[in-house]
């Protein structure tokens, strides 16, 4: 039996995150403690030989794998349908306990559409098709190179 093993790597810290706000669909930088992170990576994963690169399409994610990547010459595949769930009208807002509950609400019926934004369900539907995607497209490209 093949064996498939995936990295799942978050992005570095955002200006966003240090303040406990929600980001969401916004497309917001790292900020200096981020690309502290980002380069951490690159020991991290030294001994690692990867046979692609995948990520969402955010320049967040695109920042925190720049040096790895740069390290393996490699080149990220941006994937809009692994972007984070669009929080339309919580992006940018504190994780409070008002927001969190509301957003909480949302997870817990994910076929209600968050205001502004998308369905909690279409999220994890995209998210989760496009993942099987990639470990079937990988698993049959080493089958017939095998």
């Amino acid at each position: 039996m093949k064996k498939i093993v995936a990295f799942v790597v978050r992005h570095g810290e955002t200006n966003l995150n240090k303040n406990n706000d929600f980001r969401g669909d916004l497309d917001v930088d790292i900020n200096a403690e981020g690309q502290k992170q980002a380069e951490q990576l690159v020991p991290f994963f030294a001994n690692r030989q990867f046979s692609g690169a995948y990520g969402s399409s955010r320049k967040r994610v695109q920042q925190t794998l720049q040096p790895l990547l740069d390290e393996k010459g490699m080149k990220l595949k941006p994937l809009k349908s692994l972007d984070s769930l669009d929080t339309g009208e919580f992006a940018g807002k504190p994780k409070d306990e008002e927001n969190l509950k509301e957003l909480k609400w949302y997870r817990e019926h994910p076929e209600e559409t968050i205001p502004g934004g998308e369905k909690v369900a279409n999220f994890r539907s995209r998210v989760d098709a496009k993942l099987m995607q990639l470990i079937h497209s990988s698993d049959d490209s080493n089958s017939t190179n095998a």
